[in-house]
């Protein structure tokens, strides 16, 4: 019932000058190609020592190496390929792979069985989320070798789509609209920071293909930085950026007292006795 770190095999051995010849379990990069001597007795190697007759085995695959994606990889798109090596068996034996993938680091959840390629698209996977998987390789007999454990992040949803102007006169109210680029989530909330202290706070909720529209007008001559993301089913987008900027301040009297219609028509007056001042 003790675990050892390894095993050893007596091939051979020489009475004079009273040695063993053996085969370790560590590999061909260890001592002679895999093999040492060893005096008789020592290190007790020849007291407890078994004959075995009659025994027959079966080479296990080779371990899967070389995932796609990459150990550690990010911005993996929601719908990916997991790819891998393929498995050699030096027996000959026809190899199957299984397939763990979970979120997280501990990859617990068998996605697929016994499939024949080194290869599976998966679907559906949950964006801005950690994912690990490993490989099993099998052959028909049971004999399997597990890949390492690997780890890849699938990217946030995508920035929105921002239009608009790009100048404007202050004291004016100005249109802007955007609409998602990722249009498989069910569930929409939307965010506009102004550059100005202000925002829209959460709106919604909206449809996956819904464009949004919403007004906004800065009371200062300035260079503002609009920043516009969007949740789809609760998970953020990465930010868009639209730089406006406004010029000449309108009067006050005609910002604060007057209706946007009435504000326009004079914004229009305005603007014609000053150009034909100018």
């Amino acid at each position: 019932n003790k675990e050892s770190g390894h095993a050893l095999t007596l091939i051979g051995y020489n009475d004079n000058p009273g040695y063993w010849i053996c085969k370790n379990s560590w590999g061909e990069n260890w001592g002679l190609d895999g093999f040492f001597r060893i005096k008789y007795h020592q290190c007790h190697i020849d007291d407890t020592a078994y004959y075995f007759d009659g025994i027959y085995g079966n080479i296990q695959p080779t371990q899967p190496i070389d995932p796609n994606p990459g150990n550690g990889e990010s911005n993996v798109e929601p719908t990916v390929n997991l790819s891998w090596a393929e498995s050699i068996d030096f027996n000959g034996d026809k190899v199957l792979y299984d397939v763990y993938l979970s979120e997280g680091n501990s990859p617990k959840d068998l996605i697929a069985h016994d499939i024949e390629k080194p290869w599976i698209i998966v679907k559906g996977l949950k964006k801005d989320t950690r994912y690990s998987w490993k490989i099993i390789a099998r052959d028909e007999y049971g004999s399997q070798y597990s890949s390492e454990r690997w780890i890849f992040a699938v990217r946030p949803p995508l920035a929105p789509v921002v239009n608009g102007t790009f100048e404007g006169k202050a004291g004016r109210e100005y249109t802007f609209t955007a609409y998602a680029t990722d249009k498989d989530g069910l569930e929409y909330y939307w965010f506009f920071d102004w550059g100005d202290n202000s925002n829209t706070g959460w709106l919604g909720p909206y449809g996956p293909y819904d464009k949004i529209t919403v007004t906004h007008t800065w009371d200062d001559k300035n260079t503002y930085d609009i920043k516009v993301r969007y949740k789809e089913d609760g998970i953020s987008s990465n930010w868009a950026n639209y730089r406006v900027t406004m010029s000449r301040t309108m009067p006050l009297f005609i910002n604060k007292q007057f209706t946007p219609f009435i504000r326009e028509i004079l914004y229009k007056l305005l603007d014609f006795n000053i150009r034909r001042l100018g």
